[in-house]
C-alpha cells in the first residue's frame, strides 16, 4: 500500500480543519452527517506526516494554528456558555459540561 510520507502545510492543514470542525459540531449538538474510520484515519494521517522530521516538520505551525482554533472556540462558544449562567448550580453544571468537552478538544 503507497503512503505518502508527507502533506504541505496547507493541504494538510484543510484537512485537519475538517476535523476539527466537525468535532466541535459533535460536542455542541449540531447535527452532524455520520463519519467512519476512514474519515478519522485521513486526519490523523494528515497530523502524523505533518510531524515528520523529513523533509518538513510542520508540528510547530499546526500546534499555533490549533491554539488559534482553540482560543477562538474558547472565547465565542465556552465563555458565554457559562457566563449566560445567572445561578451557582447551573453555572457549575455548564462548566462540568464545558471540561469535559475540553478534554475531548
Amino acid at each position: 500500500m503507497g503512503t505518502r510520507s508527507s502533506i504541505e502545510l496547507e493541504e494538510g492543514w484543510g484537512i485537519l480543519q475538517m476535523g476539527i470542525t466537525k468535532l466541535i459540531n459533535l460536542i455542541e449538538g449540531v447535527p452532524e452527517s455520520p463519519t467512519d474510520a476512514d474519515y478519522w484515519m485521513k486526519v490523523y494521517t494528515a497530523v502524523h506526516s505533518m510531524g515528520q522530521p523529513a523533509p518538513r516538520d510542520y508540528s510547530n505551525q499546526l500546534y499555533q494554528r490549533y491554539k488559534g482554533v482553540f482560543d477562538y472556540y474558547m472565547q465565542s462558544k465556552v465563555f458565554p456558555a457559562i457566563q449566560q449562567k445567572h445561578d451557582d448550580v447551573s453555572m457549575l453544571q455548564e462548566f462540568v459540561k464545558r471540561w469535559a468537552n475540553h478534554k475531548v478538544m
